[in-house]
């Protein structure tokens, strides 16, 4: 057994029954050949156990044990924007395109943006010939949550394109905006407070912003925690600024886990009703848990992805989706600019709403 099944990887492996998989891809184009990736692969995964986790039976619920070592695959193309119908259901996968084009994926109840960024990191070191890491990977969130913690507040709120219109296919839209950025995750919140104050008026908004709770381990693990950003209507940036630096030195995110354990103690094969039923009222009344989901891995140094043969021209994230997903954005910058990447379902992003959205996430961050 890796590790016993904690109360987010119970809601997040709920998450994809009659969609997508709840799942998310870092893609990193580049140039050359792919020559000992399938060893740099394997290796990477003997010492990272997350990465060839499989989902096992318990007597209670799943529990995530230890598979085969990962086969490399293949994909036709690199990822185009528009349906995320090639998003494959293994647990974790690190695919070949043309071009080449490698694509790592991991479903988020085995990883979340962190993990498989180390997971990825760990193949490039192994390729390259230098000593890997390892990961922690029996190490789940309980053992960091923090005594007196407040649990969250739930809270319903507008999805900032409107009403949802049926349809639950993921949809994905990307773009890159050239040049350096500051304050990118105030700017980003204001961005889309602004495009939603449009078709909602003046509401308060809240916008989940994970939060990695790693302290000093290496692991490919599901480690993120959530603090919430209220963004009232007439908030400014400098305003949202200040709440942001807020609600992270607040622990808010220790807070969140702390109340998904409370799915832990129900028979795991009672979680999807509830979610579908949850999700349900959801998209009835057109009103979510969050108005967006807003996450920044950061600049990437492009050598950290260089390998004998294979040199990278850039690398970015594709965020995951749900049915009841608002609006995922994910942000990383290579050095020369900022990868910006929003998932929709299709209810939410369709009659040109995603792209009136992103037109005004672009006018706000160039």
């Amino acid at each position: 057994m890796i590790r016993r099944l904690s109360g987010p990887e119970r809601i997040w492996l709920n998450a994809d029954p009659e969609g997508a998989p709840f799942a998310l891809s870092i893609v990193v184009p580049g140039q050359g050949s792919t020559q000992g990736l399938q060893a740099a692969l394997s290796a990477a995964a003997k010492a990272n156990p997350g990465a060839r986790a499989v989902l096992g039976h318990g007597l209670w619920s799943p529990r995530w044990t230890a598979g085969p070592l990962p086969a490399l695959q293949t994909l036709a193309q690199a990822p185009q924007p528009g349906p995320l119908d090639w998003m494959p259901r293994a647990p974790f996968q690190l695919a070949v395109a043309p071009g080449p084009t490698l694509v790592f994926t991991a479903h988020h109840g085995l990883m979340d943006g962190r993990g498989l960024w180390h997971m990825a990191q760990e193949v490039f070191r192994s390729w390259r010939g230098e000593p890997l890491l390892g990961g922690q990977d029996d190490i789940d969130d309980r053992s960091l949550i923090q005594q007196g913690m407040p649990s969250p507040t739930p809270g319903r709120y507008p999805a900032p394109t409107g009403t949802h219109q049926g349809g639950g296919r993921p949809i994905w839209a990307h773009v890159y905006l050239p040049g350096p950025q500051s304050r990118l995750l105030p700017r980003l919140a204001h961005a889309i407070a602004l495009h939603a104050r449009g078709r909602h008026g003046a509401e308060t908004l809240r916008f989940d912003v994970p939060v990695d709770l790693r302290s000093g381990q290496h692991s490919t693990a599901n480690l993120t925690g959530i603090a919430s950003l209220e963004v009232a209507a007439e908030a400014s940036l400098d305003q949202i600024h200040a709440e942001l630096q807020r609600v992270l030195e607040g622990k808010q995110a220790h807070g969140w886990l702390k109340k998904a354990q409370e799915v832990r103690w129900l028979p795991h094969w009672a979680i999807p009703g509830l979610v579908r039923k949850r999700t349900q009222a959801d998209l009835a009344e057109s009103r979510f848990p969050n108005a967006g989901v807003l996450s920044n891995l950061g600049r990437v140094d492009l050598q950290t992805l260089t390998a004998p043969g294979f040199t990278p021209s850039t690398c970015y994230w594709i965020p995951p989706c749900g049915p009841n997903t608002t609006a995922f954005v994910g942000l990383m910058g290579d050095g020369q600019g900022l990868h910006l990447s929003i998932v929709m379902p299709e209810g939410l992003s369709n009659k040109g709403r995603l792209d009136a959205l992103i037109s005004d996430i672009q006018a706000a961050l160039v």
